[in-house]
């Protein structure tokens, strides 16, 4: 379970709600994936003002739907509320049942530290969309790191069902924040 956060693009002006809703459903399939879990299904609690407009709203479902097929998951409903600004919190439930779930917890000293997927990749494509003035400015293949980003579901399925890992988490704080998260949790 995981709030969806406002995608930090909000910050150079791609203020979509499509964005917001595939983000939603990001950051909580990140943490399917950091277990190894074959992803199932997602359901939502979303407050929204009454003054939100019909389209922009419809745009943050569009993009939570779309990210839901993307990444596996069902939509399996929730809740909808009046609230004085926008919010969305969202849970993502997965299976483990042919490997091992992973955890945080069970690092020990001396083993390997190892990161999948294109760390840093992200923050320096929004860093040049800022510099540049917008998204806007960017490649197709630049914008889609940035707007639809994806979770390392796949690789995590697959090493999940061997004996090579001992802990695991999603990169969302950093791969600093990530050891540390894992160093933490695991005393070491």
């Amino acid at each position: 379970t995981d709030v969806g956060p406002k995608p930090l693009v909000w910050s150079i002006g791609h203020c979509s709600y499509w964005t917001w809703g595939w983000y939603s459903v990001l950051a909580n399939a990140s943490d399917l994936a950091a277990a190894g879990a074959t992803p199932v299904g997602f359901t939502t609690s979303v407050e929204a003002p009454g003054d939100m407009t019909v389209a922009d709203f419809r745009d943050y479902f569009e993009g939570m739907d779309a990210a839901c097929k993307e990444f596996g998951l069902r939509n399996a409903g929730g809740n909808i509320r009046v609230a004085p600004r926008f919010a969305c919190h969202g849970t993502a439930f997965g299976s483990t049942r042919n490997s091992q779930r992973i955890t945080r917890n069970e690092c020990k000293p001396g083993d390997a530290l190892v990161a999948i997927g294109k760390c840093g990749h992200f923050i320096s494509v929004y860093l040049k969309a800022q510099r540049l003035g917008g998204v806007q400015h960017l490649s197709d293949a630049e914008r889609a790191a940035l707007l639809t980003p994806h979770p390392q579901i796949r690789a995590m399925e697959v090493l999940g069902q061997t004996d090579l890992l001992s802990s695991a988490t999603d990169n969302s704080d950093g791969v600093l924040g990530s050891a540390w998260n894992i160093a933490e949790r695991s005393h070491v």
